[in-house]
């Protein structure tokens, strides 16, 4: 059995563009709402996500039939990517906080039901294994919470005793 040319076509990729000083918006806020339903249709629910699928659906319906639904839909979108989704990105803010301003991803490409770290994790480190491959610790803070940037390059070392430890495990 052969498979057709348009199944095998890749989906439309669309980001904005900007000078590199920000992280590409794959997601625009302004738009979600409109690009969702399609979403919806190549994207197929997981097992047990058929109830929030059809409640998504039905909460669209209603927003193509009536712009006040539709404005706050949009509305919230750009208040949830600001807010919720923006500081996602920094490492600080998914994970478990360990010390000295570590955190780690325990259950990194291992979400089930969990979107708020599949999120997380597709907001700063899409590829990462399960927790039994590698473990993730991460960093974007130094002494007191001052952000690691380019301006404040730094080298890092920890003495021997103190150095985080990885059974392996994912643990």
């Amino acid at each position: 059995m052969g498979v057709a040319d348009d199944e095998l076509a890749q989906p439309a990729v669309i980001a904005t563009t900007g000078d590199g000083s920000a992280e590409t918006k794959w997601v625009v806020p302004e738009t979600f709402s409109a690009q969702l339903p399609k979403v919806l249709d190549e994207v197929p629910s997981m097992p047990g996500e058929e109830a929030i699928y059809g409640q998504v659906r039905a909460l669209l319906q209603a927003a193509q039939a009536n712009p006040k639904i539709m404005e706050t839909l949009n509305k919230v979108a750009q208040e949830t990517e600001a807010n919720l989704f923006g500081p996602r990105f920094n490492w600080r803010n998914q994970g478990l906080p360990l010390a000295h301003d570590w955190t780690k991803m325990p259950n990194c490409s291992i979400w089930g039901s969990d979107y708020m770290t599949h999120a997380s994790a597709a907001k700063a480190n899409i590829f990462c294994n399960a927790p039994n491959e590698t473990m993730y610790y991460a960093l974007d803070l130094m002494r007191r919470a001052c952000a690691l940037t380019a301006e404040r390059a730094t080298q890092s070392s920890s003495p021997r005793d103190r150095r985080l430890r990885s059974k392996g495990s994912g643990h």
